[in-house]
């Protein structure tokens, strides 16, 4: 069972937004690869255990400051495998600050048969900021001739802005 966590945070500055602070643990880890001209800061986020089993934790947390914008990924799709006891669970905690904007796409995640995946998403929206995001849920790989009959499966988005429930 593993406890991963990645903490990335942006701020605004005269010359655009920079990394201001990053925290990781294993097994996540966060690359900064460079964007395209014009775009905002690019970080992908990397689990490089290869997928969660059963009791597997994600702690995931973005803060952008006002002002800042920026682009989070994932460097592949996330694999959920089997469980036949404990739930695997992801936090994902979004922050955006005034006038910020947060781009967060993820490739898609895969629950294989048997998989138990609770994730929870909480978005905090500041006034005027912007975000574009989601999540893609594949059950089980068809291309490959596996199925997905059974498993557990809770996914919960909250989004607020300036402390309302949207």
């Amino acid at each position: 069972m593993t406890d991963g966590i990645a903490e990335i945070g942006f701020d605004h500055r005269d010359r655009g937004t920079r990394l201001a602070h990053l925290y990781q643990r294993d097994p996540l880890r966060v690359l900064f690869p460079a964007p395209a001209a014009g775009d905002p800061p690019l970080a992908v986020i990397v689990t490089t255990s290869g997928g969660l089993v059963a009791g597997d934790c994600l702690d995931v947390s973005v803060r952008l400051a006002p002002g800042a914008r920026a682009h989070v990924t994932a460097s592949a799709a996330e694999k959920i495998y089997r469980s036949t006891g404990p739930t695997t669970t992801v936090a994902q905690t979004l922050s955006v600050g005034a006038g910020a904007a947060l781009e967060f796409l993820p490739p898609e995640t895969i629950l294989f048969d048997g998989a138990r995946l609770r994730r929870h998403t909480s978005i905090d929206l500041s006034a005027g900021s912007g975000f574009l995001g989601g999540d893609i849920v594949v059950f089980g790989r068809r291309a490959r001739g596996e199925r997905f009959t059974c498993g557990f499966l809770r996914e919960v988005w909250q989004v607020r802005r300036e402390d309302k429930l949207v």
